[in-house]
């Protein structure tokens, strides 16, 4: 009965029915049984996906407790500490986790994560070095090894290192031959060289992942190559009509829309029509299946309300992009946050608000100043600051 009520009660949670309802079944199996362990589990996670962070950190600590040789117990408490910003309490967790499994590397990702929220990029490193040191052949480990490295020389102002770790990632992938890392990887890459300014090494990175795709991400590779570059638009029509069959054909058909206005997006692009894309990325943000991603939408979507001078708009997008995903948690990722924090003193500039401006540009130099390639974000901060105290 106990493990039938939070089955129930998680069931009713995934189909959006009647959270309340879902609450109660969890509620009556912790009658019958306070201690319950796969209650405490999914019951804490659901609030933490409702973002009822005190009830969820109160199951979870309950968990801990009755449950201290349970790994998972530490790594869901530890993420919902740094979800409520409370990073010295998950960091004494994951320490007491490594107390009693030193030879899990797994937990030292969670400590990189918490060093670089509080920027001591030095401890960051020496736990993603540890972590190689444990499991120096695991293919995951590694590849998450070079993914932080990446991370940290982007927070550093050492963007040609990034390129190097991006490179040794698919080189990884391609050895091992998992192509779902490779077409994720090549994709990220992608998105990294835009954001330097190489925009054909850009469209070439999102070519050489095609291959690869999964039969519902064909899509990203004709969308992205005309986001890049709008003269594209007619070469990549084609590329985009096979994967949108695919993507239908692999997909329940309530679903297809999604391929239609991906196609909407392309002629945006195409069109250089600012009004379109923006309302695209607004239909995309309102989509329930939206779901992970919300936060690149957002980015997206502000950076382009911040491009055509929509700045009220644009803040509370681009203030979510600063955000992890969960909470009011700070982003680890370099690149958005770079990006994010630039547009948000030029929404503040713009709307006269010079302080708040001041402030933005003067983050962003903290860290970028002498970043060895001046990106858009640094040269428009420094820029900005300049306007703001002649």
């Amino acid at each position: 009965d106990k493990e039938a009520g939070t089955i129930l009660g998680a069931l009713i949670f995934g189909l959006g029915a009647d959270t309340t309802r879902a609450y109660a079944e969890f509620e009556r199996v912790l009658e019958m049984d306070p201690d319950y362990p796969l209650a405490l589990e999914i019951y804490s996670d659901q609030l933490q996906q409702a973002r009822e962070f005190p009830r969820a950190i109160a199951l979870m600590e309950r968990y801990v407790k009755t449950y201290p040789d349970a790994p998972s117990g530490y790594e869901s408490l530890g993420d919902l500490y740094e979800a409520v910003g409370e990073n010295d309490r998950a960091m004494a967790l994951y320490e007491e986790f490594r107390e009693k499994y030193p030879n899990d590397p797994l937990v030292l990702n969670d400590m990189f994560t918490v060093a670089v929220r509080q920027r001591d990029f030095d401890a960051a490193r020496g736990y993603t070095e540890e972590m190689l040191r444990l499991k120096p052949n695991d293919f995951v480990v590694r590849l998450r090894y070079s993914s932080q490295l990446a991370n940290l020389s982007m927070w550093e102002g050492r963007f040609r290192a990034v390129d190097s770790r991006y490179r040794d990632m698919l080189t990884l992938a391609r050895a091992e031959r998992d192509s779902a890392q490779y077409f994720a990887l090549a994709g990220a890459y992608s998105g990294y060289l835009d954001f330097i300014g190489d925009i054909d090494g850009a469209v070439a990175a999102l070519r050489d992942a095609h291959p690869y795709a999964p039969p519902t991400s064909g899509m990203q590779y004709p969308s992205g190559a005309v986001s890049y570059r709008p003269e594209l638009y007619e070469e990549m029509l084609p590329v985009y009509r096979e994967a949108a069959n695919r993507f239908k054909a692999a997909v329940p058909e309530n679903l297809w829309p999604m391929a239609d206005a991906v196609e909407d997006a392309m002629k945006a692009f195409a069109a250089r029509d600012t009004a379109a894309i923006i309302e695209y990325y607004e239909r995309t943000l309102a989509r329930p299946e939206a779901g992970a991603v919300n936060v690149i939408v957002s980015w997206n979507l502000g950076k382009y309300q911040q491009l055509t001078g929509r700045y009220a708009d644009a803040i509370p997008h681009l203030e979510d992009a600063r955000l992890a995903g969960a909470g009011n948690v700070p982003t680890t990722s370099a690149q958005r946050y770079l990006d994010a924090t630039y547009r948000l003193g030029a929404c503040y500039e713009g709307l006269g608000r010079a302080d708040e401006a001041r402030e933005a540009y003067r983050e962003v130099l903290r860290y970028w100043d002498d970043a060895d390639i001046e990106v858009e974000p640094v040269r428009g901060s420094r820029a900005g600051l300049a306007r703001l105290t002649s």
